[in-house]
Formats: C-alpha cells, structure tokens, sequence
C-alpha cells in the first residue's frame, strides 16, 4: 500500500522499468534522468516536476498518468480550497 503520492510514484515507476527489463541506468540513459534520481523517486523520497514524470513515461513507452494511478492527498495536504476551485496553492 502506497502512503504518499511520492511512494506511490516510486512503486508505479519501479514496477515499470521492472517490466521492460531495465536498470535504473538503462532509465537513466534512456529519459535524460539521472539514475540517481531515479533512485530517489523510486525510493518516494522526491517530488518530481511533470516534464520529469513525462521523460520517463516517455522511456518507458507508456503515459504519464499511469506513473501516477492511484496517487491521491491525504488529508494533511489539502490546499484550503474549499470550493476546489485551485485558489488555495501556498506560497506562490
């Protein structure tokens, strides 16, 4: 079971490169990602920016979004919003 959307990130982008056969170098070089970044979002311990979830969906041959299925907030990350209307981002 995933706990955050990091860890839950980490689990879907291991379990892929899994699937095609490749090391986290093979990623690596193939995304333009470091492997040691890599290793850390597999580890859910980075926050990746999108253009970073889609080099490696991209490498991977799948879409971004499956990197991320089944990610959700929990409630010590909620934005304030209470109309969801995307007005309560903090510190931008």
């Amino acid at each position: 079971m995933h706990h955050t959307p990091e860890d839950c990130l980490g689990g879907n982008l291991r379990a892929a490169r899994r699937r095609v056969g490749y090391t986290q170098a093979d990623l690596s070089k193939a995304s333009g990602v470091s492997a040691a970044e890599v290793s850390r979002l597999e580890a859910g311990l980075r926050n990746p920016r999108l253009t970073t979830i889609l080099r490696l969906a991209t490498a991977l041959d799948m879409e971004g979004s499956e990197l991320i299925r089944g990610a959700r907030l929990g409630d010590g990350h909620s934005n304030g919003s209470a109309a969801g209307d995307g007005n309560g981002s903090r510190g931008r």
